[in-house]
């Protein structure tokens, strides 16, 4: 600031021409200096990827690596386009360019949870009701509004429920990105965009994994993220309004469970500042929520959907270990994101302290990290939880690369933005070999496989067979038929059963074998092998505790083994025998 002071001065006072040509000169000359630094740090993070294949350590090293790559380049694309066209209406394109690139990469799609959903669409839009099998009440869904907008969608054009569910969901993964880039420019002090936010959360695995899912978890974190840029905006005299309370704050209540924490939360916020939009906020989402709960009374009996009894329970102590367990093994990819944070955290102090609405952040990533903790982490390594958080971080570092420094120090910011972009890229790709097990081994990989289960099903059993299978979701949807989930999500009996959660394992602790085969399913799923007998098949099942609970109980005068093919796959049923 000083130099920039003594050239104002100089040109009040008359400087020669030929002087004041001088720092103009020199000012190029910083530029093309940083313009050359950031190059060659550009080819550096360039470097990194190409020597990542040895950090995968699998038989599918280098398909992972090429596509990393790929993407690591699309990242350092993205960061010159975007973080050097801050003001730009087209800012966000790089970061949704390099999100539909990671998830068609890495061949993301529906995973098998996501037609739970379905299911119970089906059963709505084909006028059952929304139940899992007709006649039986049990809300084994998650997300009310996701199973009830794509049920109406499905009756109404017709379109299949799989391509509903796919392009919403990534639809919500796109949303996520409008909604960051929105709540950083909202706290922005000046106003000013940064493209920081959505291109770090665009380099983020698991949005890329969720956002092509076909669940319910991207539309939450977008709308979670809108919720809380309307409070962030009655900071700044915007009070709000009842329909925001409404659409947004009603809207996450439907969606997922868990949003009962944070709207009383962001609500509260406003108790000294906007006492009346804090009203109309809460009087617009109790409009959608006081109903819902009358509803799920009155249909299901109980004021708790039947995943909390089988996930949560109240939760313990053991639950709340395998969180922090889960926090911990999690938290090593989302350094970058930390860092960023850190970083601008630093500048926010510089630029006067942190205000009321700047605490908002640190208020929705410490409920996101206590709902973790709670709910004992989650099964799915994909960093579900983490979804939040990182979302939140990503807001956190925007003044980091604030476009507000002239010469060497905005291309600085610009550098190692894209720093932190690419190590957030190759850490969530390489953390636990995360991205070779998601995108092979797990998610679409394995669902096409259960699909395919659940199609040669169809063609074997006969209408209304009673299936039992612990793989509740492509096998029940494509096959048709009525079915007993042996883990309980689905089912009333075993949600309900007193198991002390935590104690063995993260998740699917509540089974009943005894309480299956009393009601005598014709046909049992064990997995994708072909068994030689029924021991055969019990070493092969042992690895869950399901299945060794039901080849303890099974009669097995009363069931033969079934095996089933297709080009490169088998899959083996237990089917009762006549």
């Amino acid at each position: 600031m000083a130099i920039f002071a003594r050239v104002k001065g100089s040109a009040e006072t008359g400087p020669p021409a030929r002087g004041a040509a001088r720092p103009q000169a020199r000012d190029a000359s910083i530029d093309a200096r940083s313009r050359a630094r950031l190059t060659a740090l550009l080819a550096s993070f360039a470097l990194l990827a190409q020597a990542s294949p040895a950090w995968a350590g699998s038989d599918d090293a280098a398909w992972i690596a090429g596509r990393a790559i790929a993407l690591t380049a699309g990242v350092l694309v993205a960061a010159l386009v975007a973080l050097t066209r801050t003001g730009s209406r087209v800012r966000l394109i790089p970061a949704i360019g390099l999100y539909l690139l990671f998830g068609s990469l890495f061949r993301y799609g529906l995973i098998d949870d996501a037609y739970i959903s379905l299911r119970y669409a089906g059963n709505l839009a084909a006028g059952d009701g929304l139940v899992w099998n007709p006649g039986e009440r049990v809300e084994g869904y998650t997300s009310f509004l996701w199973v009830v907008v794509l049920g109406l969608l499905h009756a109404v054009t017709r379109i299949p429920l799989e391509l509903l569910a796919t392009a919403g969901s990534i639809g919500c993964g796109i949303g996520c990105l409008v909604a960051v880039d929105r709540l950083a420019t909202r706290l922005s002090r000046d106003r000013r965009p940064s493209s920081l936010p959505s291109l770090l959360l665009a380099a983020y695995l698991p949005l890329a994994f969720w956002g092509f899912s076909g669940m319910e978890t991207a539309l939450f974190v977008w709308l979670l993220l809108a919720f809380l840029e309307r409070v962030a905006a009655a900071f700044d005299g915007e009070s709000l309004r009842y329909r925001d309370g409404l659409l947004l704050a009603g809207g996450l209540l439907l969606c997922r469970p868990e949003a009962y924490a944070y709207v009383p939360l962001l609500l509260s916020a406003l108790a000294r500042r906007d006492p009346r939009g804090l009203l109309r906020g809460a009087v617009g989402a109790l409009t959608l929520a006081v109903p819902h709960l009358v509803v799920r009374r009155l249909f299901y009996g109980d004021f708790l959907p039947n995943t909390f009894y089988v996930k949560v329970d109240f939760s313990s102590a053991q639950l709340m270990a395998h969180g922090i367990s889960y926090l911990a093994e999690g938290a090593l990819p989302h350094l970058p994101l930390l860092v960023g944070a850190v970083w601008g955290l630093i500048r926010l102090r510089r630029g006067g302290g942190p205000r009321p609405q700047d605490l908002l952040l640190p208020l929705t990533l410490a409920t996101a990290l206590g709902i973790a903790v709670y709910t004992g982490g989650d099964h799915f390594r994909e960093l579900r939880f983490f979804l939040v958080p990182s979302a939140v971080l990503a807001v956190m570092a925007a003044p980091a690369a604030a476009a507000t420094a002239p010469g060497s120090a905005r291309w600085f910011r610009t550098a190692g933005a894209a720093g932190l972009a690419v190590a957030l890229l190759l850490l969530t790709v390489y953390h636990r070999d995360l991205g070779r097990s998601s995108s092979l081994q797990f998610g679409a990989a394995i669902t096409r496989r259960w699909r395919a289960a659940g199609e040669w099903l169809r063609t074997q059993a006969s209408p209304g067979d009673l299936l039992a299978t612990p793989v509740a979701g492509a096998i029940p949807f494509v096959s048709g038929l009525p079915t007993i989930d042996m883990l309980g999500l689905n089912d009333r009996v075993i949600a309900r059963k007193p198991v002390r959660l935590g104690v063995d394992s993260r998740d699917h602790e509540k089974f009943d074998a005894a309480y299956v085969l009393g009601r005598e399913p014709r046909w049992i799923f064990l997995g994708h092998f072909a068994a030689a007998d029924l021991g055969d098949a019990a070493r092969r099942c042992a690895v869950m505790p399901v299945y060794r609970d039901l080849f303890q109980h099974l009669p097995r005068d009363r069931y033969e083994l079934v095996t089933g093919r297709s080009p490169g796959a088998a899959w083996t049923f237990l089917r009762r025998k006549d």
